[in-house]
């Protein structure tokens, strides 16, 4: 049977919106090399609206936070228990290297879990490497600053404000029965190795024969510079869904779906890997990702927050913002059980890297980067950290025009030097996007291991 199905390579995009979501994922918010900014992309200009009475508006709107993220009171998070029944919770970040925004999302992780009995943090990483850090979360076995250099793929997670989220999870699960164990779990689709390795291991230590069988397929995937062929991952897909009984009697009902799970994200990574334009490639990606959470939210008895960027979280649909998102996906399959939270900053020091030599630096933003941006107003209000809920902003005639009028700056993992923000490369903020906005006036670079 021919896993590559009309479904898996399917992508629906309107053709007509295609160049602008070019820009904003690839350019702003993408892990890789920023791509080539088309010409005809140029949103109105946004003049800086300095009126009083925007700011005036919004801080009758806003809850005040402390300085400190991991400070903050559950009394200060009880605005979220609207949100105690709902089955997945996306968090967001503006830039993929701000200490502040990590922070804030181990904190709100620690009031879920407490308050609302979320046992998994999804996470924007392959589905492989998630399992072999929540091996730590479940035994404390090995070192985790050792274990997270050596197996996350994405620079922008190997930083101290992410070890400090999994050494909390992992004493938390001490002492604790299975169901209340807290877990990680990822549901990206970007690299072969780590999915087939832990791929064969579980495999082998279930049937030794269908592992040897598998062995000559999945041990060259091993390195970063292997792609496999469709025939390889058709004859996995098909050994493994022929041996279903054999596999989940040996082992679990559980353990066999995540065994498949690896299969069909390795076949994702492949479609993801092998189209040529950059664009299309990451409204594939944004699909899989919704699919590969849908999927996990349903492995579980338990709610679960999901830990990606502000784009991939977002409830954007093609009506607003030309494509579809990861949080679309999810809204879609969940109908009503997923809520945003999104994260906005105007200025600081970001973990970045350079584009011009893609090394890693302390990337400095001031005023000068972010003048033209909606943030700006959020950086005129009372206090530099809040929150907002984003319907009540919206539906304030006075704000709304001001917010919707202008573009919203966000970062991704990578700082085009050579090409300073402009507004014309960023899009509004919209209220479909988030239910909740959290501000952080000043951004704190991420501290790399």
């Amino acid at each position: 049977m021919n896993y590559f199905t009309t479904e898996n390579k399917q992508y629906i995009y309107p053709v007509k919106n295609f160049l602008i979501l070019s820009t904003i994922f690839f350019w702003i918010v993408s892990c890789k090399e920023p791509a080539n900014v088309p010409s005809d992309t140029t949103l109105p200009p946004a003049a800086i609206d300095s009126s009083l009475l925007v700011v005036n508006e919004l801080n009758k709107l806003i809850k005040p936070l402390g300085s400190d993220p991991l400070s903050v009171t559950d009394d200060e998070l009880k605005v979220f228990d609207e949100y105690k029944n709902v089955k997945v919770i996306g968090l967001g970040e503006a830039t993929h290297g701000t200490k502040e925004f990590f922070q804030m999302k181990q904190r709100l992780f620690q009031y879920f879990v407490k308050n609302f009995g979320h046992r998994v943090f999804a996470f924007e990483m392959d589905y492989g490497e998630s399992l072999v850090l929540d091996e730590y979360l479940q035994t404390g076995k090995g070192d985790i600053t050792s274990i997270m250099k050596k197996e996350m793929h994405f620079f922008v997670w190997r930083t101290t404000e992410v070890r400090d989220l999994l050494e909390w999870m992992k004493s938390y699960n001490i002492g604790k029965s299975e169901d209340q164990r807290l877990h990680i779990y990822g549901v990206d689709c970007q690299y072969f190795d780590t999915n087939a390795r832990i791929l064969q291991e579980k495999i082998s230590k279930i049937d030794v024969n269908l592992g040897q069988k598998l062995q000559p397929i999945l041990s060259p995937m091993k390195s970063l510079s292997y792609i496999p062929s469709e025939t390889d991952l058709n004859t996995i897909a098909s050994l493994i869904k022929s041996n279903k009984n054999e596999i989940t009697g040996k082992s679990s009902e559980s353990e066999y779906q995540s065994i498949e799970h690896l299969s069909d994200v390795l076949i994702q990574t492949f479609i993801y890997a092998n189209e040529p334009d950059h664009a299309k490639a990451g409204i594939i990606r944004d699909e899989y990702m919704g699919k590969n959470a849908v999927w996990l939210s349903k492995q579980t008895n338990f709610p679960m927050s999901i830990w990606a960027h502000n784009f991939h979280v977002s409830n954007i649909v093609e009506t607003f913002t030309y494509s579809r998102t990861m949080g679309y996906y999810i809204t879609n399959a969940l109908q009503g059980n997923y809520k945003v939270i999104g994260f906005s900053f105007l200025k600081g020091t970001v973990t970045s890297k350079n584009s011009l030599n893609m090394q890693v630096e302390y990337l400095n933003v001031d005023d000068a980067l972010t003048e033209r941006f909606t943030n700006v107003v959020f950086g005129k209000c009372s206090t530099p950290n809040f929150l907002f809920k984003t319907k009540d902003v919206f539906k304030n005639p006075i704000i709304r025009p001001y917010i919707v009028s202008r573009a919203f700056f966000e970062m991704g993992a990578v700082y085009d030097t050579q090409n300073k923000p402009s507004e014309k490369y960023f899009l509004p903020l919209f209220e479909v996007n988030y239910d909740y906005l959290i501000h952080i006036n000043t951004s704190t670079h991420s501290d790399l291991l």
